[in-house]
């Protein structure tokens, strides 16, 4: 109570605050970011303070731990159950408010990371993949994506299904409400009558000289600027094709503007190292940080690293505050540990009950949460 209070006392006498002390904006809104660690927590994360705030149980395995959150910041929207579960998690007073057990009889159904809620928050959009387990075998299914209703409660039941390319893991709604997929390529669906098309081929592109990308997206990344972000390594043939003695080994990013469905893929520097996660600085979008077992800073227009910094661990997972000035590195075990965007030093830790593993972090603004 006296951390809200303070932030209300700012925001009514805002020039006699130290705008450092606190993330909350003119409109009293705060930054938030959620995310799942095991056995099964959701941790709701101050960002003006860097402190767990609220811890809520999710009634089952919380691994994968995936977690989306709707528009106006009321609900999380978590994968667990083993890949099979989806919970609606109400944060201000942690009750559960949506479930939908996707496996059913002796039909097991999977997600791989993959859902998404419409513009609206009034629709959720599972990429499902599905076999039948019989007593000699199991028989795989077409994949789908099926639609279910928010408001459908504790035994939410698939609204309409559509069928859908197959290995897709993220997946992004555009303002527009097209459902952008992304697996082998990137695709478009209409969620209306379930027509899809390849919007960016990427392990299927055409280009010559290049072998097909290697892409690892198995963490929604992009909310704090609207946008789907993943990056990917090619070689580039610069002989005959085949002679990796005459290659070279590039990194990449692609990119989907959710506010206008525009698409952008582009090259950045040699691959000297894996990195699994990646994104543009905001209000610096020229320089790219990425993160595995060292973060490596690239500036865009030079396509080379101009910072890196050894870490402690591995992290799997990365984020930035929504000005830019702070970068959040998560996943693997309980820490999240918080580096000067500019010196790329740690200046804090967020610790946790439990590891992360592969549990993404989002970050959204919302009123207070007490």
């Amino acid at each position: 109570m006296k951390r809200a209070l303070f932030g209300l006392i700012c925001v009514v006498l805002m020039s006699a605050c130290d705008e450092t002390t606190t993330m909350e904006t003119t409109s009293g809104e705060r930054e938030y970011m959620v995310t799942v660690t095991r056995p099964g927590q959701l941790n709701v994360i101050d960002l003006g303070i860097d402190e767990i705030v609220k811890k809520c149980q999710i009634p089952d395995v919380g691994m994968p731990g995936s977690a989306i959150v709707s528009l106006d910041g009321s609900t999380a929207y978590v994968l667990a159950g083993r890949w099979s579960n989806v919970y609606g998690i109400r944060l201000d007073d942690c009750e559960v408010v949506f479930s939908a057990l996707q496996s059913q009889g002796n039909m097991r159904v999977i997600s791989m990371v993959s859902m998404a809620l419409s513009p609206t928050g009034d629709e959720l959009y599972m990429h499902q993949t599905r076999s039948l387990l019989k007593n000699d075998r199991y028989e795989s299914l077409p994949t789908q994506v099926a639609v279910y209703k928010t408001g459908g409660g504790l035994d939410a039941a698939v609204d309409r299904s559509f069928a859908s390319p197959r290995q897709v893991t993220v997946m992004k709604t555009a303002h527009d409400g097209t459902l952008f997929m992304g697996g082998k390529d990137i695709y478009r669906m209409d969620v209306q009558t379930g027509a899809w098309e390849v919007a960016l081929a990427s392990l299927n592109h055409s280009y010559r000289n290049y072998t097909p990308r290697d892409v690892l997206s198995m963490w929604p990344l992009g909310e704090i600027y609207d946008e789907m972000f993943r990056i990917y390594t090619v070689v580039k043939w610069l002989g005959e094709e085949g002679d990796m003695e005459n290659a070279a080994m590039k990194m990449g990013y692609e990119r989907v503007d959710l506010k206008t469905g525009e698409i952008e893929e582009r090259e950045f520097a040699d691959l000297e190292a894996i990195l699994f996660t990646g994104l543009r600085r905001p209000g610096e979008l020229n320089k790219l940080y990425a993160v595995l077992n060292e973060m490596h800073v690239f500036d865009l227009d030079k396509q080379e690293v101009i910072a890196r910094k050894k870490l402690d661990h591995a992290y799997y997972c990365l984020n930035f505050s929504m000005d830019g000035s702070k970068v959040y590195l998560a996943g693997t075990l309980s820490d999240i540990a918080i580096l000067d965007a500019d010196s790329l030093e740690t200046i804090g830790s967020i610790e946790m009950d439990g590891d992360m593993a592969a549990a993404n972090t989002y970050i959204f603004k919302r009123s207070a949460i007490l």
